[in-house]
C-alpha cells in the first residue's frame, strides 16, 4: 500500500513537472489600452504567421495556452511610432515580456532566462572591448607602446568572448539556444566540428513545426562543403518581402491561462 502511495505521489510530481501550459504577460512602450498585440511565429524567419493576439488591458497584454517544448515566437505590436516584433523562446511556465523600441527583456523561464544571461554576458565583453577602442583611437598621446597593449588587450577580450560563445553552444546542442547561437557564430567552428554540432541536435528540435534554425544550420553546412550555395540563399531571402504578421485563417484570441 505504502509503495502503491508513493508511486501515484511520484507520479503526479512528474506530470506536474512535465506541464503544457504557458502564460505570456508583459508590457510595452507607448501602448495605449485596447491597442491590439500579436502572439505569432516564422517557418523561415520571414514571413511571420499569427497564432493569436490579444489587446493592451490595464497597460499589459497577455497570452495563454498549451505547448509542448520550445519554440522561437515572436510578440508583435504595429499600432506605435513603428512596428515591434520582439522574438523570444515560447516553452511552458510563467514569460514576464517588457517589450520597448531599444530592446526587449523577456525571462521567467529556463530557456528566456538563459537567453537573457548570455546577452548580459556578452555586453560585457563588447563593453570593455569598446573602452579599450576609444582609448586607443581618441587618445593622440599614446605612445606606440601603449598603443600595442591596447590593441592586445582589446584582442584579448575578443578571444574570451569567442571561447565563451564556443563553450556555450558546445554545452547547449541539445536545446534552442545552442541552435539559435550556432547559427549566429557557425564561423567559430571549423567543418568538423559544426558537423559533429549539427549532428548533436536531438530529433524532438528537428521536428519543431516551426524551427527554421535546423534548417539553417544544415544550409550552412552545405554551404561549407559546396560554397557559394549560402550566397544564392540569401539573395533570395533579401528579395522577398513581407516581415509583418500575416494572418493565417488559424487566428485566434489568447486562450488566457490564470
Amino acid at each position: 500500500m505504502r509503495k502503491l502511495l508513493a508511486y501515484i505521489i511520484a507520479t503526479v510530481a512528474l506530470c506536474a513537472c512535465q506541464s503544457t501550459t504557458y502564460k505570456v504577460e508583459g508590457t510595452i512602450e507607448g501602448a495605449q489600452e485596447g491597442d491590439t498585440v500579436f502572439l505569432g511565429y516564422s517557418n523561415d524567419g520571414q514571413d511571420f504567421k499569427t497564432t493569436a493576439k490579444t489587446t493592451i488591458k490595464d497597460g499589459k497584454f497577455v497570452f495563454g495556452g498549451d505547448l509542448e517544448g520550445c519554440k522561437i515566437y515572436y510578440i508583435g505590436y504595429e499600432e506605435g511610432e513603428e512596428p515591434i516584433y520582439a522574438m523570444f523562446f515560447l516553452e511552458p511556465g510563467n514569460i514576464d515580456a517588457e517589450i520597448t523600441y531599444t530592446g526587449s527583456h523577456i525571462t521567467g523561464t529556463p530557456t528566456n532566462d538563459l537567453n537573457i544571461k548570455l546577452e548580459e554576458d556578452l555586453e560585457k565583453f563588447v563593453v570593455e572591448m569598446l573602452q579599450y577602442q576609444d582609448t586607443l583611437y581618441r587618445d593622440s598621446t599614446l605612445t606606440d607602446e601603449k598603443k600595442a597593449e591596447l590593441s592586445n588587450n582589446c584582442y584579448t577580450v575578443q578571444r574570451k568572448a569567442m571561447t565563451y560563445i564556443q563553450k556555450i553552444i558546445r554545452e547547449n546542442m541539445d536545446n534552442m539556444i545552442g541552435m539559435f547561437m550556432l547559427v549566429q557564430y557557425s564561423d567559430l567552428f571549423d567543418n568538423n566540428e559544426l558537423s559533429s554540432l549539427i549532428a548533436a541536435v536531438p530529433s524532438t528540435l528537428i521536428d519543431r513545426d516551426n524551427n527554421y534554425l535546423y534548417d539553417i544550420l544544415l544550409q550552412i553546412q552545405e554551404e561549407r562543403n559546396n560554397p557559394g550555395t549560402l550566397d544564392e540563399i540569401i539573395n533570395a531571402i533579401e528579395e522577398e518581402e513581407g516581415n509583418d504578421f500575416e494572418l493565417d485563417g488559424n487566428e485566434q484570441e489568447s486562450n488566457i491561462v490564470e
